[in-house]
C-alpha cells in the first residue's frame, strides 16, 4: 500500500471513530452544534473522506452529518436541496439507537430555518443577477440604438452644411 492509502485509510478511521465508538447516550443542542461546526469548517479533502464514511449508514446520527455536509458542507459536496429534505426528515424522525432531546431537535429545527433562509435568499440573489444581466443588455441595446441615431444625425449635418454651401 502506498502511503498516500494508509494515510486515507487512517483519516476515515480516525474521523468514523467520533460517530461511532464514542456515540454519546443522547443527542443534545451541543451535538447538532458541534456537528454542524465540524461540517462548516472542514476541508474538501477531509470532507470527501468524512462523507464517503457515513455516504451508505442509516443510522440518525450517520445521516445527521451527512445532510450537514450536504448542506453547510464544501461547494463539492454540496447538495443543498436534498440534504435539506434529509434534514426535514430527521426533524420528525426519532433516533431509535440513541435518543435525540427537545434542545436537540430545537437546535436543528433552528439550522433548519437558517439553511431554508440561505437557500431562498440564494435563489432570490440568482434571480435578481438575471434579471440585472437582462437590464444591462437591454441597456447595451439601447446604447447601440442611441449611437446609430447619432451617426444618422452626424450624417445629415454633415449633407446640410455640405448642400448649403
Amino acid at each position: 500500500m502506498t502511503f498516500f492509502r494508509i494515510f486515507l485509510i487512517l483519516a476515515l478511521v480516525l474521523i468514523a471513530a467520533p460517530a461511532s465508538a464514542a456515540e454519546p447516550d443522547y443527542i443534545d443542542g451541543a451535538h447538532i452544534i458541534d456537528r454542524v461546526d465540524r461540517a462548516m469548517r472542514v476541508n474538501p479533502s477531509t470532507a470527501g473522506i468524512w462523507y464517503a464514511g457515513v455516504a451508505n449508514l442509516d443510522s440518525w446520527p450517520a445521516r445527521l452529518e451527512r445532510a450537514l455536509l450536504e448542506t453547510l458542507g464544501p461547494a463539492e459536496l454540496r447538495e443543498t436541496e436534498v440534504g435539506l429534505q434529509t434534514l426535514r426528515t430527521l426533524l420528525k424522525e426519532d433516533s431509535p439507537i440513541i435518543p435525540v432531546t427537545r434542545n436537540g431537535r430545537d437546535t436543528l429545527s433552528v439550522i433548519v430555518q437558517l439553511v431554508e433562509t440561505q437557500l431562498a435568499l440564494a435563489h432570490e440573489r440568482d434571480r435578481i443577477a438575471r434579471a440585472l444581466e437582462h437590464e444591462r443588455e437591454a441597456h447595451r441595446q439601447t446604447t447601440d440604438k442611441l449611437n446609430a441615431l447619432r451617426q444618422i444625425d452626424h450624417q445629415l449635418d454633415e449633407r446640410e452644411s455640405d448642400g448649403g454651401r
